[in-house]
């Protein structure tokens, strides 16, 4: 058993307030990302023979020249020493990267056009969807989509037509699912885009007619287009041994562990779903909010301040060192749970409640710990925010869905990303820097992408209701809990 004498600090801090200070937003530095942008990739969904032809036809040709392909149009033909070179005559007035192949600044005409006509990842699609109100407006987007049409409808370019639909969608599924505000004028213009879409594509399937029903009787986005999530059964419940009628009666101890894990995931996922892609435009969390509902990010913020207090809460209540030993090794067995489900943000909040001056001075209830337990804790290192987090960064760039980010981290990208740089290449604010926009938009889908944070579990009322009402109305701070020790 190991002393805590002994025992590996994981954080040089003692104070709760300065270990969340130290994961806030208040000290900007640039993140340790590598670039956003990739050359090296190959772009095997665009290499058809029918939209070369269509490249060829505005004017951009092709890395090797005179190189030809035999296969069918509107077939997928694999070649990663291709590379698509943009034309200037085709693409005036744009800049683009050292490699000559990623767009930096452009118009955004320009700016859709590449994104449909050359853009090789749907990636890039998605974050100019999430990130552009950052600099223009949503009709204006529309009506240079709309005005497009022509020209990117390509109908015997099933590839690139392809492309141009999820540009659509990827703006309908982002406008509605995460609670964009709704417009009558916009509904009206993307039925508008939707009925010429089907008018040059009339056999794009059955989902756009649902499509544009749904947006007929008042903005819904059709579930036809949402991915089917899950095609195993997830995983029993486990309930509680004895029968919890009212939320006071509940202590984290009465429930499983990994049941716990589950529903805070589950609850986690509840909370970044309100978010729409507004509320991280302008850095507007920062700044005072004219209404009296609380923005969906300052609610995931109370979340995770006050889950790390109510988990002190959670050993402190217990009278007996061998009690509050049972609780805490429970606490250090959820994380356990949470860090293996990716859920980063929760597992945060579970950091800061462990490495508390409160909880660390509680060195007879240490002692009592298993090494089991007590090697489960050592793994939470990876949170630890010196070097500006950079054992988490190195960690999630590998991780695969579902994960659901830690949101103080990525906010602090976000505000560097917004304030670093100007929004704009020109005084009349026409060219876009879409090196920037595309940034955002990375760092927003975090938040928005719903599909990674698509966990496999059963919803348990009991359990759900309990943690999230117990951490939402915590009414305890950080003086109140030390007197408990």
């Amino acid at each position: 058993m190991t002393s805590p004498a002994k025992r590996p600090s994981l954080l040089k801090s003692s104070s709760f307030s300065e270990l969340r200070k130290r994961a806030s937003l208040e000290s900007l530095t640039e993140p340790n990302s590598s670039p956003r942008f990739s050359v090296t990739e190959s772009p095997t969904k665009r290499q058809t023979s029918g939209r070369m032809k269509k490249l060829t036809s505005l004017g951009i040709r092709n890395k090797k020249e005179g190189s030809s392909g035999s296969s069918t149009p509107g077939t997928h033909t694999p070649k990663s020493h291709e590379v698509i070179y943009p034309d200037m005559l085709t693409f005036p007035g744009c800049v683009f990267h050292d490699d000559g192949v990623t767009l930096a600044a452009a118009s955004l005409e320009q700016t859709i056009r590449y994104l449909v006509l050359l853009s090789t990842e749907e990636k890039r699609i998605t974050s100019f969807v999430v990130g552009y109100g950052h600099f223009v407006e949503s009709m204006d987007v529309l009506n240079t989509f709309e005005k497009l049409l022509d020209e990117i409808l390509i109908s015997d370019d099933g590839c690139m037509n392809n492309f141009t639909i999820f540009f659509f969608r990827q703006w309908l599924c982002v406008w509605h699912y995460n609670c964009m505000l709704y417009s009558p004028e916009l509904v009206k213009r993307a039925m508008d885009v939707l009925g010429v879409i089907k008018e040059r594509l009339p056999d794009v399937g059955p989902g756009f007619d649902d499509l544009l029903n749904e947006l007929k009787k008042g903005g819904k986005v059709s579930a036809a287009f949402m991915k089917a999530k899950h095609s195993k059964k997830p995983p029993d419940t486990i309930l509680p041994k004895k029968h919890l009628e009212l939320a006071d009666e509940f202590k984290l101890i009465d429930f499983s562990h990994l049941e716990v894990a589950r529903q805070l995931c589950l609850i986690e996922r509840d909370n970044f779903g309100k978010l729409s892609p507004q509320a991280l435009h302008h850095s507007a969390w920062t700044k005072k909010n004219d209404t009296d509902e609380p923005m969906a990010i300052h609610e995931i913020a109370h979340f995770a301040n006050n889950l790390t207090r109510w988990l002190l809460y959670q050993v402190l209540q217990e009278k007996t060192i061998e009690e509050r030993s049972k609780v805490l090794s429970h606490i250090i067995k959820i994380a356990g749970h949470l860090l293996s489900l990716n859920n980063f943000n929760s597992l945060l909040a579970f950091y800061l409640a462990l490495e508390n001056h409160v909880m660390q001075r509680l060195t007879s209830v240490w002692k009592l710990l298993s090494k089991k337990v007590m090697a489960i804790y050592n793994t939470f290192s990876v949170m630890d925010p010196s070097k500006n987090f950079s054992k988490y960064r190195a960690l999630v760039v590998n991780v695969h869905p579902p994960v659901i980010p830690c949101h103080e981290i990525v906010l602090k990208d976000l505000l560097y990303t917004t304030e670093v740089g100007d929004d704009f290449n020109d005084d009349q604010k026409t060219i876009i820097n879409v090196h920037k926009l595309f940034n955002m938009g990375d760092l927003i889908s975090k938040f928005l992408d719903s599909d990674s944070m698509q966990y496999n579990f059963f919803f348990e009322y009991s359990i759900y209701t309990a943690i999230r009402e117990g951490v939402v109305y915590c009414p305890f701070t950080e003086q109140q809990l030390e007197a408990l020790i």
